[in-house]
């Protein structure tokens, strides 16, 4: 990863959220891991598409990483009229993964 620049993708209008974001190729990330901190990770959101794989990866990623401290899970779901997309807490991990 010698050399590399990340662009953190956010609006500027988002700021307020004092969250950044990045964006790589999972091919990227099997060549070059990111190496994060223990308390970098405060919460994830899984997508409206993400599978059941992914999202055992995920756990087991942030598992790895937290130990016993909290991470907020999260996941995306249409609106009801169609338009938009509403982010709801996942209280019970398991059983949101089990449901993919």
């Amino acid at each position: 990863m010698r050399g590399m620049t990340f662009e953190f993708v956010k609006h500027t209008s988002w700021s307020y959220e004092r969250e950044r974001r990045i964006v790589v190729r999972e091919s990227f990330l099997a060549e070059n891991p990111v190496h994060l901190s223990c308390d970098a990770i405060v919460g994830v959101v899984f997508g409206l598409k993400v599978s059941k794989f992914d999202a055992l990866r995920v756990q087991a990623a942030i598992n790895d990483r937290t130990g016993a401290r909290s991470v907020a899970y999260s996941r995306m779901v249409e609106r009801p009229d169609g338009f938009g997309l509403d982010r709801v807490p996942v209280t019970d991990l398991d059983s949101f993964i089990h449901s993919l």
